[in-house]
């Protein structure tokens, strides 16, 4: 599976509420492409959702220093 194709899982588990999903895609997605913002993002919303605000806030921050004008993280 090619990264575009994990992160497209990851937004489909996203969509049927399935967070423990979205992250392990999310996860392997962003080690794959760990200079990708959107990616950053996606899991910090899928943590956050999961209940893990601490981590989700990690995540969002990293989207930001990749892309400070990422509007979606702020």
């Amino acid at each position: 599976m090619n990264t575009d194709q994990i992160i497209a899982k990851g937004k489909e588990c996203l969509a049927q509420n399935d967070y423990v999903g979205a992250i392990s895609a999310l996860r392997e997605a962003a080690d794959r492409e760990p200079g990708y913002a959107d990616v950053r993002h996606l899991l910090g919303l899928a943590l956050g959702l999961a209940g893990q605000p601490e981590a989700a806030l990690e995540e969002f921050d990293r989207a930001l220093a990749l892309n400070p004008s990422y509007v979606e993280a702020t």
